[in-house]
């Protein structure tokens, strides 16, 4: 085999597995997920607080919470692995495995997490009622 055809055939099966796993059922619910890390990385607080549900325990001391967080501290998140445990018609928990990075002060630390989300919504808009750091792995 060329080089030319064997770089095709990888570029081929990267852009299939990609399209498998961006058409999934759950992504509506990694994207929340996700939003809400983007919004973390980039300290964006309206965007994080978008993220999650009303009903949620940090909904109304979100903004001063991370706002002093985020003048503290500067982490990158890493979503190594996402699952649904649960689905039900208004109620989806995840399970995901999370590393953080601490890159603030010439103190970089990585630790590894396992964090439960429980989401609620509709088959239309899904928000965060409850993150949970289940261990430290």
């Amino acid at each position: 085999m060329n080089l030319y055809f064997r770089c095709s055939i990888l570029l081929l099966s990267f852009i299939s597995a990609f399209i498998i796993v961006s058409c999934s059922d759950n992504q509506k619910y990694y994207d929340v997920v996700n939003k809400n890390i983007t919004a973390m990385e980039t300290e964006d607080i309206n965007l994080l607080v978008s993220t999650l549900d009303v009903h949620n325990p940090q909904y109304s001391s979100a903004k001063l919470l991370y706002t002093k967080s985020f003048e503290e501290f500067d982490y990158d998140y890493t979503i190594e692995e996402i699952n649904v445990i649960e689905e039900k018609a208004d109620l989806v928990k995840l399970e995901a495995i999370m590393s953080t990075k601490r890159i603030r002060k010439n103190d970089i630390r990585t630790n590894k997490y396992k964090v439960d989300y429980t989401l609620v919504g509709n088959s239309d808009v899904w928000k965060i009622l409850k993150t949970e750091i289940k261990a430290d792995i």
